[in-house]
């Protein structure tokens, strides 16, 4: 029964990958319809894929109810070695054809399909870390008319008035508790603090309306990566008193280098508007080279969190968020963990800064996970030898040039009990527990120095941390990152429950007995997970494998 039914998912899969791939052979020219021509994005072959995607879905949906059919325990090991293979790649089709089906319905709207649309264009500095991004230094109007898109000039945001918060309605009640003390929406550098993009996206919207009555249809944020990314297709660009910039040099440049050569901030914002907007040309002009290497290289910046949209069409805006360029502060299945620092020095000492997660999970047979989440920091800023408005004490205060300060938030599980709080700095361990939009906060303050190192842990209790599956249990942890300059490092350690043996995880994690473990650097969102079961029915299974591979022997041999 469980191979019949992988097979009738294998048929539903390969029918959704005939359907794409007539739809794309329809296309004039096939794959290089999705190039950009004539400046423009092609908005016909995105619109025409439509339908085709959306039937894709549902197949490979129907497929993945198919497999999660099949009971996961008492299968014979060449059936639960295929089952398991089969699992996995359903999954991960599963979850392409719903952003692939999302995108192609919703991105001809964005792109000014029905007429031109007009985005707030923030531009973000990672050197700066906020919630959703980094500083929001400048920004521009972006004009998309039928897949046209043009920058306007770029501007300071300190040219836009600030407002007190009292005279703004904040996206969501948790915003306001958590960040009106701050400034909130009002403030324009510190409105995006929060790590959820939408809920960021929309105190900026409301804000730009309030101070110059115009209304914007969405809002777009990008940081150095983004530009990156665009300058990966399109080559080196010449930008005029800058030189030739181009996928290798322009973070450091954006992000670090332009604070030497441009002292001036107003000449500073223009050298950042004509990288943009170069960068923009190139991409619309060169960009049909490879239509595939495009999307990798876009579809790689959104993951990371380089890019953020936002529409004020609630369609449209739903399909961002399942595609994942939205920004969402995730609410998965399982446990979680998010870590995101805010910049409380007003420098650009994140350049320079590294961070370490650790997270170490115990499993509990009652469905509960026992977990201790640390982050370690480390600032590798020098004292001298750079701009002040990169390394200086801005704020006036006691802040000595290099030291770093960082607003450290932990956001576990909206499940989670938070237990207990200790950092390295015994003089200072206090920590405040708040919560966001479900999700419990532990929040504190740390002051690096120039070459200083501190840690900080937190422990918690998750309720319903993993699911039971017949006699077997899988535990799933999602780890939502935050976009910085320098990638965070991820130690990962699940401890499963005695008399448990590990019988699948998802890739890259290493099995030590009852602990599985994994180690890497990461950005963006990193989901992992571990499967076990009781020894016995798992020996039974391999017992019957094992005859089952044995040579036949026929009569008279």
């Amino acid at each position: 029964r469980a191979v019949e039914q992988m097979a009738s998912a294998g048929e539903l899969i390969a029918r959704a990958g005939v359907e794409i791939a007539a739809a794309v052979e329809a296309l004039p020219g096939g794959l290089q319809a999705f190039a950009p021509s004539g400046g423009a994005l092609p908005l016909d072959a995105i619109s025409g894929m439509s339908e085709p995607m959306a039937i894709a879905r549902d197949l490979i949906a129907d497929a993945q109810a198919l497999v999660a059919a099949i009971p996961s325990s008492g299968l014979i090991d060449p059936v639960d070695d295929a089952y398991a293979e089969l699992s996995g790649r359903v999954e991960q089709a599963h979850r392409a054809s719903e952003s692939a089906a999302a995108l192609t319905e919703a991105l001809p709207a964005f792109l000014g399909a029905d007429g031109p649309k007009r985005y707030f264009f923030g531009s973000v500095n990672l050197a700066e870390l906020r919630g959703s991004g980094g500083f929001l230094g400048a920004y521009t109007i972006l004009t998309v008319d039928q897949g046209r898109l043009s920058f306007g000039e770029f501007h300071p945001i300190q040219d836009l008035p600030e407002v007190p918060p009292s005279e703004l309605e904040p996206p969501n009640a948790d915003y306001a508790t958590r960040y009106n003390r701050f400034g909130g929406a009002g403030k324009w550098v510190n409105a995006n603090m929060t790590p959820d993009g939408p809920s960021a996206a929309v105190a900026l919207e409301r804000a730009y309306e309030h101070v110059t009555g115009d209304v914007m249809d969405g809002v777009v944020l990008a940081d150095p990566f983004a530009f990156a990314a665009l300058l990966k297709i399109a080559g080196p660009t010449q930008v005029p008193d800058v030189g030739a910039v181009n996928a290798g040099n322009v973070v450091d440049l954006l992000s670090n280098r332009a604070y030497s050569e441009f002292e001036d901030e107003d000449v500073r914002k223009r050298v950042l508007g004509a990288v943009a907007a170069a960068t923009l040309e190139g991409f619309l002009a060169e960009g049909g080279g490879d239509p595939a290497r495009t999307v990798r290289a876009l579809g790689e910046a959104a993951a990371g969190g380089h890019l953020l949209l936002h529409s004020t069409d609630p369609d449209v805006q739903a399909a961002l968020e399942t595609v994942g360029v939205a920004g969402r502060l995730l609410d998965p299945d399982g446990d979680y963990l998010a870590v995101i620092i805010n910049n409380a020095a007003q420098n650009k000492v994140d350049y320079y800064a590294d961070r370490t997660v650790r997270y170490e999970a115990h499993i509990h047979p009652d469905g509960r996970a026992v977990a201790v989440a640390e982050v370690e920091l480390v600032n590798h800023a020098p004292s001298a030898g750079v701009p002040k408005r990169v390394i200086g004490s801005n704020r006036g205060d006691e802040l000595n040039s290099g030291d770093n300060l960082s607003n450290v938030m932990i956001y576990c599980a909206r499940t989670c009990e938070p237990t207990g709080f200790e950092r390295s700095d015994q003089n200072d361990p206090v920590a405040y527990t708040e919560k966001e939009l479900g999700h419990p906060v532990l929040m504190s303050e740390i002051r690096l120095p120039s070459g200083a190192s501190e840690w900080m842990r937190a422990g918690w209790e998750v309720e319903d941390a993993w699911t039971v599956e017949g006699t077997a249990g899988t535990y799933r942890f999602t780890f939502q990152g935050q976009p910085t300059i320098r990638p965070t490092v991820l130690e990962l350690s699940i401890h499963i429950p005695e008399g448990m043996q590990v019988t699948d995880h998802s890739d890259g994690i290493q099995i030590d007995g009852r602990v599985a473990r994994w180690s890497g650097e990461t950005s963006g969102i990193a989901s992992f997970w571990v499967t076990w079961d009781d020894p016995e029915p798992e020996g039974f299974g391999a017992r019957i494998g094992e005859i089952l591979r044995r040579p036949v022997v026929r009569f008279g041999d």
